[in-house]
This record gives structure tokens, sequence and C-alpha cells, in this order.
């Protein structure tokens, strides 16, 4: 071989080589290029992204907070330190009553005195409250309670005729005052058992037996009151055994009801 076939041999070799440099460069571009471009997706990714991790954050702690709110306990709940395990205390559930009345009334009461004429509608409504109120306590299962009120209602009583309400009305508003303290007594005496029910399922301890004892009172105390609302035949043995059984049933639905909710908060929280 001559010198100037190596000098072309050479050239030659040098071309192949920068060539193979350049698709190199080329190959190594394009990878560089992927990696950016899936680091900008990464980058719009909820998990790359710190502020849109920290407001992912912020929505999953606002629905867990959301949740928890709206879920209140149906039992109170104790936690047994020993096994980790959970108990419910009984607690008597209270109940609301009707203690005052709607007696508003939409014609005017005008007393004319010396001359002068005073619209006294207002407190003839609220007389008429305390009507209802003192009719009502004078019935109580405490005699001296219903001693006192008695009188009370008598003085009202004159106070309302007094004032121009004729006795019909009087006659009605006792009657309706009536009717609803004997639902309030159905209620409260529902009520009890319940509670007396739940103890009785879940007692674990003396105070229990002595919160028994308590209910039990109440519920003569309920009985005596609905016999001096004129339903003394109302509570046989027979009702006060279906309200019982009522009431267990009705425990019973709690329970399954607050093992949904626990059931939820469990898988979906």
């Amino acid at each position: 071989m001559n010198h100037h076939s190596q000098i072309a041999s050479n050239a030659y070799a040098n071309d192949l080589l920068q060539d193979s440099r350049m698709e190199q460069l080329k190959k190594h571009k394009d990878v560089v290029r992927q990696i950016k471009a899936k680091d900008t997706e990464n980058s719009n990714n909820i998990h790359a992204n710190p502020d849109k991790v920290a407001r992912q954050q912020n929505v999953a702690q606002t629905q867990q907070s959301s949740t928890q709110q709206l879920y209140k306990p149906i039992f109170n709940w104790e936690k047994n330190n020993e096994d980790s395990s959970f108990h419910i205390i009984p607690s008597e559930k209270t109940i609301s009553f009707n203690s005052l009345y709607d007696v508003s009334s939409q014609s005017n009461h005008i007393l004319s005195l010396f001359g002068y004429k005073i619209d006294v509608s207002q407190q003839v409504d609220q007389f008429k409250q305390k009507f209802q109120k003192f009719f009502i306590e004078s019935k109580s299962h405490n005699a001296m309670i219903g001693k006192f009120s008695e009188l009370k209602f008598g003085i009202v009583a004159a106070l309302l005729s007094l004032l121009g309400v004729d006795p019909n009305t009087l006659e009605t508003l006792k009657k309706e005052s009536l009717k609803k303290a004997i639902q309030d007594n159905i209620d409260c005496f529902e009520q009890n058992e319940y509670n007396a029910e739940l103890l009785t399922i879940f007692t674990k301890s003396k105070k229990d037996k002595g919160r028994v004892k308590v209910l039990t009172e109440l519920r003569k105390q309920l009985i005596k009151q609905m016999a001096n609302y004129g339903e003394a035949e109302y509570y046989t043995k027979e009702r006060i055994y279906t309200i019982k059984k009522d009431q267990v049933q009705r425990i019973l639905g709690d329970l399954l009801e607050e093992k949904q909710n626990l059931s939820y908060i469990r898988n979906f929280q």
C-alpha cells in the first residue's frame, strides 16, 4: 500500500468513527429528551408534586373529619386496657316533653278599666299556659305538689274568667293539656323501660343495680301518674310486657345500626 492509499484509508476510518460518534450522540440526546418528558409528567402527578400532595392530604383529612363529625355513637363505649377490647357502658337516655303548650290566640282581649281600653292578649296567652301547666301538676303522684298546684290552678282559672275567657275555652285547654300529658307519660314509660332493659343486658357493676332500682321506682310513679290522669287500667301486665319486648327489639336495632356505622368507618377511612 502506497502513502496515498494509507492516507485515504485513515480518512475513511476517521469518517466512520465520526459518524459513529454522531449516532451515539443523537441516541443520547433522544434518551435525555425522554427522561425529561417523564420527569415533566411525573411532576404533574400528585405523588411527585409536593403542593398537590399537600392538597390531597388536606382533602383526605377534611373528608375524614367530616365523616367523624357526622357520626355520633349510639352507645357509650369503654376500652378494656387488659385485652384492648371495647364494651358498652349502659347509660340512660333522656326524652323531651311538651312542658309548654301552644295556646296563642288570634282574637284580641280588651280590658276596659275606668274608661281606658287595655290590650291584654299577650298576658292571656301566658295565663293559658300556666293554666294548663298547673292543671297537669295538680294530678302529680306527689300529693304535696298536687295540692299546691291545684291551688295555683284555681287562681289562674279565676283570672282567665275575669279577663273574658269563656268556660268552654277553659275546658278545651284542660282536655288538650291532658291529652299531651298522657302521651308524655307513655313516651317516658317506654324510654324508662328501654333504659332498664339496657342496664339489664349490659350491667357490670353494683352501681348499675342501684340504677335499675331507681328506674323501677320511676315506673311505679308513672303508673300512678297515669291513674291520676283517669287511665288507671292503661298499664296492664300484658301492655307492660309488650312495651318491654318492643324496647328489647329497639336495643337490637340500635346495636345493628351501631355495627353498620362502625364497619363503614373501618372500611372506608
